[in-house]
């Protein structure tokens, strides 16, 4: 009797592993960024123009882009970086070694 159902049904059942696969490759896949980027302490004075001025090249982003990136990531607004705070920017921890000391 099993067999018979497998006989009768094996292109659906071949069929509906291959999606149950796929599926679990796009879930496992989508949203993943395994890119792990560098944080800096802010020194006195400085603002998001400024960061964006000094290291939006190593971005690969437009100052304005960077400036967005770094405002939605670290769920900030521009005038409000305060000295010592810590914050995410869109450069790859592999190319920290291109700073000049901070």
């Amino acid at each position: 009797m099993v067999e018979k159902f497998i006989r009768k049904n094996s292109y659906t059942l071949i069929l509906f592993s291959l999606m149950v696969v796929f599926a679990l490759v796009i879930a496992n896949t989508i949203g993943k960024d395994d890119t792990e980027y560098t944080t800096i302490t802010i020194k006195s004075g400085e603002t998001i123009w400024q960061l964006s001025q000094e290291y939006s090249y190593m971005s690969k982003l437009s100052q304005e882009n960077f400036i967005k990136w770094v405002e939605k990531n670290n769920d900030i607004h521009s005038a409000t970086l305060q000295a010592g705070q810590s914050i995410l920017l869109p450069i790859e921890k592999d190319m920290e070694h291109l700073f000049v000391s901070r």
